[in-house]
């Protein structure tokens, strides 16, 4: 293949992963991607040190790495709303006051007495 027609298919594929309102609905080929840089990565070393080599790791460069970063930061973000839904739709258990107070260690102090100087209740007039 030459090299124009190589360049027109990453650019395709950049291209592909390009808007953000779009990666959500791509996310499921990520992994596709990652293995496809793989294969792409074997054949750069296979061809090392060669104008084909070279070709081929400026390609992934430009355009694979880029394609596989924009979906890497769209699976996180996605990942980091769901976790956000997720934790304020959790509702809390709620505990009862019994429940509460039956953990707490008696409290060593000895209170005043708050009705000292009051009147009975039999001696309020109103």
């Amino acid at each position: 293949m030459k090299f124009e027609d190589k360049r027109v298919v990453f650019w395709a594929i950049i291209d592909r992963y390009n808007s953000d309102s779009v990666h959500e609905k791509l996310l499921k080929e990520l992994q596709w991607l990652k293995s496809s840089q793989n294969l792409l990565l074997k054949e750069i070393e296979s061809t090392k040190g060669k104008v084909s080599g070279y070709c081929l790791k400026e390609l992934n460069e430009l355009y694979l790495n880029k394609a596989i970063q924009k979906l890497e930061a769209t699976k996180e973000r996605v990942q980091s709303e769901q976790e956000g839904k997720n934790k304020a739709t959790t509702p809390i258990q709620p505990n009862s006051l019994l429940s509460l107070l039956t953990t707490l260690e008696p409290i060593p102090d000895d209170f005043p007495d708050v009705d000292e100087g009051l009147l009975s209740p039999d001696d309020v007039s109103l």
